[in-house]
């Protein structure tokens, strides 16, 4: 008894120790979290659902080296049921810290961790818990805070009528929401829903709309961007609490009008372009880049000319912007508006219109012919009647042709691109000799290259590809086959109206095609052929075959010729034939008519054997003409050895169709004179 007494004793002994020694062996975080205080005891707030909160772990000791937050529905220093982490994991060693670090969007530092709470959760009272890996104990906030609704309206800013996202969290769970907005415009408080909103079992809610457009634009002039605020407002239907956020809403303006671009921010409404810094001087057919901002993306932004011809069309994006290039239309001189119209408002601004001139094409080789259109010049009248020549390259006094004006001031005539040096230059028409009114064109020169003969053997002779069109100031390589013959001023010179020749000599070239070419050095883009010409080198073969053609095709010029005078003497022949035949059918005739009367039948037998007399004659002379005619066939198959079987059968064909022909004529005499 005694030994079991003291082996129980020492059992209750070693599990006193092992008891003793437990808060040593587990981990766990303990103290006290404070609440926007340094100083015990915090005070109790109210907190929007993803809010920010401040925790300070002046007085928390931790056993692990990391830890993170926990909200929960209870204060007691343990994780308990429903417990949610919403933080991340930070290290304590930051926490301690004498330096603020950033842990996803959170705050760590000097004891403290700052950072917004989850916005997906319901409104109530929640405690914030501190799990550094033991769920013995954890280190709990002193006090509760409150989580109520919050409500938000993205974007926050931006255009009339871009896509709004409205969402409410932490509203009364399953209850409604009544959506309204004020216009700052008309100062009046609009209904977005007709029925109220029905919040989920967390008291959330998300609704979709366009942002009211006010129709604002900024003033005429070169404005600072500026905007109007609209306050949309979120009221919960059973705790009657509104809850507001603001939508800043910008004015509509223009980020650039062709060349011009504002200094402060955005052109307005009404800007005028027709004098001083801001002037834009356009012609017809001329482009103009516009773009805007702040525009409503509800429906496209339509361009038009004077409010009346639609010049563009052109959708903003989802921020108001857009870019387009339009054409000026046929119009008059002077000022002239350009309308945009999106879905609430009219924005106007003016240029000024100047005489044009415009080409077609706008770039060519020399000889091109060039249509010249003009417009804004003076219009003919009864009594004037205006006069315009255009010039090449004005100064250099080469007139190209002149032209009338219309009653609208407007003109169309052509001329050819004149024999000059390539590269750019300006077509001016002037008015009855003035040059009051000045409107240039570009007209481009292009090069080309020609080789003289296109096709020659390689019999040593000596070959020029002329070129035309050449820019004298640009370095050029010339190459025959892919392969560089010259190159720059250094190898040869090209004339100041731009034509330069390149001789090569006609030998040891391969058969078949082959080409010149010609590159401009440009530093700043890649080589590209500006002009080539091709030519054909034929072999000494190829030279005996074309030779021969050439003679086949000479005999057979010749025969075909022969076939076709024997076919018309035939033709003669049946008709001469054809007629004696008629002939001596009326000799018949008279001659049954005159049975009854002898002497007047004699007389008619003696005419019809003459007649038949006569047609034999003809027949005799068809038959020469035929015997000709196979004779002249006969010597055009002599000659013609080269020609085809199918050739020789088809004269062959044509010259018995013409013996038939006579033979029948011949059968058919025999029969009148019988």
């Amino acid at each position: 008894m005694q030994k079991q007494s003291k082996r129980v004793c020492s059992m209750l002994v070693l599990s006193l120790l092992a008891l003793s020694m437990l808060p040593l062996m587990v981990k766990s975080s303990t103290g006290t979290i404070l609440i926007n205080t340094t100083t015990a005891p915090s005070t109790s707030q109210n907190v929007p659902a993803g809010g920010t909160i401040n925790l300070y772990f002046g007085g928390v000791t931790f056993s692990g080296g990391q830890f993170y937050l926990l909200l929960s529905k209870d204060g007691f220093s343990q994780v308990s049921s429903g417990d949610v982490q919403y933080s991340p994991t930070f290290d304590v060693a930051d926490l301690r810290a004498s330096a603020v670090k950033t842990v996803d969007s959170y705050k760590i530092g000097y004891n403290w961790v700052n950072g917004s709470i989850p916005k997906d959760i319901a409104g109530g009272k929640y405690y914030i818990k501190a799990f550094d890996g033991a769920t013995t104990a954890v280190a709990v906030t002193d006090i509760y805070i409150t989580v109520i609704a919050s409500f938000e309206v993205t974007p926050t800013s931006g255009p009339g009528g871009q896509g709004l996202t409205l969402k409410g969290y932490a509203f009364t769970a399953s209850n409604y929401v009544n959506l309204t907005y004020n216009d700052p415009v008309q100062g009046k408080n609009v209904t977005i829903t007709t029925t109220m909103l029905l919040t989920d079992s967390l008291g959330r809610f998300t609704y979709t709309m366009n942002a009211p457009d006010l129709g604002q634009a900024l003033p005429a002039g070169d404005n600072p961007i500026a905007s109007n605020t609209i306050t949309f407002y979120a009221k919960d239907n059973k705790s009657q609490v509104t809850y507001a956020k603001p939508y800043a809403e910008y004015k509509r303006g223009l980020l650039q009008v062709d060349t011009k671009k504002p200094t402060m921010g955005l052109f307005g409404n009404n800007t005028l372009f027709t004098a001083g810094a801001l002037l834009i001087e356009k012609g017809v057919g001329k482009t103009i880049i516009l773009a805007g901002q702040y525009f409503s993306p509800v429906s496209a932004v339509t361009i038009l000319w004077d409010a009346v011809t639609q010049i563009g069309s052109k959708a903003a994006n989802q921020t108001g912007f857009f870019n387009i290039t339009v054409t000026i239309p046929v119009t008059g001189l002077g000022s002239h508006k350009i309308l945009f119209k999106d879905a609430k408002i009219n924005f106007f601004i003016n240029i000024t219109i100047v005489q044009s001139m415009i080409l077609s094409p706008t770039k060519g080789p020399v000889g091109t012919t060039v249509t010249a259109t003009g417009y804004g010049f003076h219009p003919r009248t009864a009594s004037t009647v205006w006069n315009v020549t255009l010039w090449w390259d004005w100064g250099d006094s080469e007139a190209l042709v002149w032209v009338l004006t219309d009653t609208a001031g407007s003109f169309t005539t052509t001329f050819k691109a004149p024999h000059a040096a390539g590269g750019d230059h300006t077509v001016t028409p002037i008015e009855n000799g003035t040059a009051i009114y000045v409107a240039e064109a570009t007209f481009t020169i292009t090069p080309t290259l020609v080789v003289m003969p296109s096709t020659f053997p390689n019999d040593g002779r000596i070959v020029n590809a002329t070129g035309t069109g050449f820019d004298p100031d640009d370095d050029w390589f010339f190459y025959i086959d892919n392969h560089m013959i010259a190159g720059d001023d250094e190898d040869f010179e090209i004339a100041s109206n731009g034509d330069i020749v390149i001789e090569f000599v006609a030998a040891y070239f391969s058969p078949g095609l082959h080409s010149v070419s010609a590159i401009r050095e440009d530093f700043e883009s890649p080589y590209e052929v500006e002009a080539y010409g091709l030519f054909n080198v034929t072999g000494a073969v190829d030279t005996a075959i074309l030779q021969k053609l050439d003679a086949i095709n000479a005999t057979a010029t010749d025969a075909k010729t022969a076939a076709e005078s024997a076919e018309a003497a035939a033709m003669e022949a049946k008709e001469a034939a054809d007629a004696a035949a008629a002939n001596a059918l009326d000799a018949k005739n008279v001659a049954t008519d005159a049975k009854n009367i002898a002497t007047d039948a004699k007389t008619a037998a003696t005419d019809a054997k003459a007649a038949a007399t006569a047609a034999q004659s003809a027949a005799t002379d068809a038959k020469t003409a035929a015997t000709a005619a196979q004779t002249a066939a006969a010597g055009a198959q002599s000659t013609a050895s080269g020609i085809s079987t199918a050739a020789y059968g088809a004269m062959g064909l044509s010259l018995v169709a013409a013996i038939a022909a006579i033979l029948a004529v011949i059968q058919l005499q025999r029969k009148v004179a019988g």
